[in-house]
């Protein structure tokens, strides 16, 4: 919340515009933070094709904020903005698939174990 200030701060005046960049930034890196973890889960619990369509959509949420932003003719910070929000989105998402791919894993071991 502070990076404005702190990297005015740290680093001079000419660095303060670097500190909205990463106070918007911050956000999505506290989601990759989070979500990080569980990105090879879907790899694990052979579910190869799902990860694709989460590469794929990150992918395609990553281009679209750019275009979008290109296209509305936005400032860098805003166009910053959509990624980071595209991003959080994509993280988000990678959390649920994760949490999914798990539920249907337990399920299927409690089915094979009871049979």
């Amino acid at each position: 919340l502070a990076g404005p200030w702190l990297f005015e701060a740290f680093f001079g005046q000419a660095w303060k515009a670097s500190g909205s960049f990463a106070q918007v930034l911050a956000l999505m890196f506290m989601a990759k933070f989070i979500a990080s973890p569980l990105s090879h889960t879907l790899i694990i619990l052979e579910k190869q094709d799902w990860q694709l369509f989460w590469d794929a959509g990150r992918l395609m949420l990553m281009l679209s904020a750019f275009a979008l932003a290109y296209a509305g003719r936005y400032s860098p910070l805003v166009a910053v903005s959509f990624y980071s929000v595209a991003m959080c989105s994509a993280y988000a998402v990678l959390f649920l698939m994760s949490l999914a791919a798990l539920k249907k894993a337990v399920k299927t071991r409690e089915c094979e174990n009871s049979a």
